[in-house]
């Protein structure tokens, strides 16, 4: 795999260097400096050759070193399937709860650099998250071959939403009295509005609840938001995702009007988001992180990155930088001393790059 060196003006010098024995390419980042105006900032590719390498760099870059126990005495992985994303949806929260990474998996097959990254890590825990459809029998019984590894544990349900609050459910109860009181809402039809929230989700310990496409919440989602007391209830995304109806049942049953955070684009959305998780939840821009807006995998997988260091992440058009998207880094750029891409070129394609740092490096 190569990384082309982004087009930029003369006084511009942007040097990557390998930064990993792992079969997919990894990146040191590199200042890259301008006139003496401006302010430096670091560019971060992290990267691999698919969606599993990239999970495997996220965890590189926020774990250099073994995990650290979690709140109930094991060092934990996450493992989400790479291919289908309901259920990976809440893995950026659970992770943020165990302080440890989302590695992604085959559906059928755990890829052999997958086992080899959780023995890097130290790990002696496993999480699956979602049904046997998503991340079958035998991928969870590979995991107890893993050297290391003595317990492999399956959040799911029946379906989406009861995968959501048995996720949700875990995740408040590992915060125990460090839990705030928040929670996301997304539509279950949709991924793009959950994923600007997952950085804020895994620092947090906000569980991501998935609600049908009706007007009152479901029992199970009912008993959970009752059992943990929320009180901070965040809708992501405008009313053709969660209608009216639907966000007045979430306020009658936790008795606090929702946040809705929403634009007319899920680019928009996440900008939307970043904005908001900077003035309230103690975010920052200071690292931001863009990920194709088109697919779930890479923004997953960087979530937990971004959680660790409460740097937001925007969603981006894959090809060209999207307008929303400009504005924010334009109107945040004095604060922005990283940014990182998540996912190779193949996802974000140089010429988007140059936009980006030519938005973060001009005068």
């Amino acid at each position: 795999m190569r990384f082309r060196p982004l087009a930029l003006a003369a006084s511009l010098l942007l040097a990557c260097v390998a930064g990993s024995q792992s079969a997919a390419m990894a990146f040191v980042p590199t200042p890259l400096t301008q006139t003496p105006q401006a302010v430096a900032v670091t560019i971060t590719p992290i990267q691999g050759a698919d969606r599993i390498a990239t999970a495997i760099e996220c965890s590189k870059h926020a774990f250099r070193t073994q995990l650290s126990l979690d709140p109930e005495g094991y060092r934990t992985v996450v493992l989400a399937t790479g291919w289908d994303w309901p259920d990976a949806l809440g893995a950026a929260s659970l992770a943020g709860a165990v302080d440890g990474p989302v590695l992604l998996t085959n559906s059928r097959f755990m890829p052999t650099r997958v086992a080899a990254e959780i023995v890097r890590l130290g790990a002696d825990r496993v999480i699956v998250v979602g049904g046997q459809a998503a991340v079958s029998r035998a991928v969870a019984e590979t995991c107890l071959d893993v050297p290391g590894v003595t317990t492999v544990e399956r959040l799911s349900g029946p379906d989406r939403y009861a995968t959501s609050v048995a996720i949700a459910d875990r995740v408040v109860g590992l915060s125990g009295d460090a839990y705030s009181g928040g929670a996301f809402f997304a539509t279950g039809r949709a991924f793009p509005d959950a994923l600007g929230a997952s950085p804020v989700a895994a620092a947090n310990g906000y569980p991501i609840y998935l609600v049908p496409p009706a007007s009152t919440l479901r029992a199970d989602i009912v008993a959970s938001l009752k059992s943990h007391e929320v009180t901070v209830p965040v809708i992501l995304g405008g009313t053709t995702a969660i209608g009216a109806s639907m966000a007045g049942n979430i306020a009658s049953i936790t008795g606090v009007v929702p946040v809705r955070l929403f634009g007319p684009t899920r680019y928009e959305t996440a900008v939307a988001v970043a904005n908001w998780a900077v003035s309230t939840q103690a975010m920052s821009w200071d690292r931001a992180a863009i990920a194709t807006g088109l697919d779930f995998p890479d923004a997953i997988s960087g979530a937990v990155l971004q959680g660790r260091t409460r740097s937001v992440l925007l969603l981006t058009d894959p090809s060209a930088l999207s307008t929303a998207v400009e504005h924010a880094l334009d109107a945040h750029r004095a604060a922005i001393f990283e940014i990182r891409f998540l996912g190779g070129e193949y996802v974000l394609t140089e010429e988007l790059r140059d936009q980006v740092i030519a938005v973060l490096t001009k005068p």
